[in-house]
């Protein structure tokens, strides 16, 4: 009996006994016919790699919403900063009318406009108090 030659028994449904190859009964819910057992293995492999496909698509998937998801947040951070500077233009604007406005009252009053700048910008307070 050479090597292999077992196997080849077991896959045909004979048995070897005395160099003489005879028909065995076959074994009823043990063993596949060839082709039957090659049909299910080629499922199998096929099932395995369709599993695997999906688990690549969700991956990509995945790794595209993580790209997103910080697009998202550099474009958020760029609008804050865009909305923080307008805010700081505004409240620069509204400073600078109250500080007008005390100035042209002051005047009318009878200060020099030394002076009224002086008292106007004493009354917005600290530079750095205003600045918080």
């Amino acid at each position: 009996m050479r090597r292999g030659d077992f196997r080849k028994i077991l896959d045909t449904g004979y048995s070897m006994r005395d160099s003489v190859i005879e028909p065995q009964a076959p074994r009823i819910g043990y063993r596949y016919n060839t082709r039957e057992r090659r049909a299910f293995a080629l499922y199998e492999v096929l099932l395995g790699v369709a599993i695997f496909a999906v688990g690549v698509l969700a991956l990509g998937r995945s790794v595209e919403n993580c790209l997103n998801a910080s697009t998202l947040n550099s474009e958020e951070e760029a609008v804050r900063q865009i909305l923080a500077n307008r805010m700081a233009e505004v409240q620069a604007r509204e400073l600078e009318t109250h500080l007008l406005d005390a100035l042209c009252d002051l005047q009318q009053r009878g200060l020099t406009e030394e002076e009224a700048f002086w008292l106007a910008r004493r009354r917005l307070g600290k530079p750095e108090d205003i600045a918080a």
